[in-house]
């Protein structure tokens, strides 16, 4: 029998990386002062005793505002579509559930109500679907709900992990990834579960696709050699890794140009924390610098 994948078990697995990388005294950090446009909605940790307790988070060229305040999970938050909402993971009932609230932390509403572990929501581009994962069945697997909770409909059948869904831009297609292999890879499929394509085969730990504003191409959290970052086009071609570094990088998030990338790193010293790079890989930049880490997970435009 495959062994269940937990959201929690690859949080404590990048806080252990992140804290045996650090090669700086915190002290001596900065962040780098720089503009870009929008707001990235993010995770960070704020427990001691190295319990991994995660606030969410918004963070823009004038600083950052915290959405959440309590001693459990709050994290996965993703920004909706309008710029209204923000769908996130919670542990505050006793489990991993599905939860909305308002862009400012108020409303808290829950989607789901189960012992299961339901995790990595997204909201489909035209705010009406949100997608996540689910060991309701006994495995991970990718299911969508109404934004309000109802209707529940499971849309993967396999019986390997399956985690970290994604929209495409325009709707069509779910990214995604999966162990079937006995390894995870990054796979593509139509957004009702047909027509499932794997687009990596890297033999390692392949997690974290993130769709280009333009649908070209994907970031991922690549295991080919560390964990680092890596794109590819959404064809399956045309592989390039961004970063060769000696450490753990993850949660790659596209800006909404397409031009940048954030991800979670202790590649500039410390703990991992939130960079900005270019998308090509070049000028990086470190945006936050947290006595935790902190992981990234949208990145929109907000009027």
């Amino acid at each position: 029998m495959k062994t269940k994948v937990h959201y929690l078990s690859l949080i404590l697995f990048l806080t252990l990386m992140s804290c045996s990388k650090n090669e700086k005294d915190e002290n001596e950090l900065n962040i780098d002062n720089i503009s870009f446009e929008g707001k990235i909605a993010y995770e960070s940790e704020v427990g001691g005793s190295g319990i991994p307790f995660f606030e969410i988070l918004l963070i823009d060229e004038n600083g950052k505002t915290r959405l959440t305040n309590n001693n459990f999970y709050d994290g996965m938050p993703v920004i909706s579509p309008n710029g209204e909402k923000i769908v996130f993971g919670s542990t505050r009932d006793g489990n991993y559930e599905i939860y909305t609230m308002d862009i400012n932390g108020n409303n808290i509403i829950r989607l789901t109500n189960n012992n299961a572990y339901d995790l990595g929501p997204v909201w489909s581009p035209d705010g009406s679907k949100i997608l996540y994962s689910s060991d309701i069945d006994g495995i991970n697997s990718i299911y969508i709900m109404d934004i309000n909770g109802e209707n529940k409909t499971r849309i993967t059948d396999d019986t390997s992990n399956e985690l970290f869904p994604e929209w495409s831009p325009d709707g069509s297609k779910i990214a995604f990834s999966s162990s079937r292999t006995g390894e995870n890879e990054i796979y593509i499929m139509n957004s009702d579960g047909t027509n499932q394509k794997q687009i990596t085969d890297g033999g390692g730990n392949n997690m974290q696709p993130s769709w280009s504003p333009d649908g070209l191409k994907i970031a991922f959290m690549s295991g080919y050699s560390n964990e680092d970052i890596s794109i590819i086009d959404s064809s399956g071609s045309n592989l390039i890794k961004l970063i060769t570094y000696f450490g753990n990088d993850a949660m790659p998030v596209w800006s909404p140009d397409g031009t940048k990338i954030v991800f979670s790193s202790s590649i500039l010293g410390g703990n991992s924390n939130l960079i900005i790079m270019n998308s090509d890989g070049s000028d990086m930049s470190r945006i936050t610098n947290s006595d935790g880490i902190d992981f990234p997970h949208d990145w929109k435009l907000i009027e």
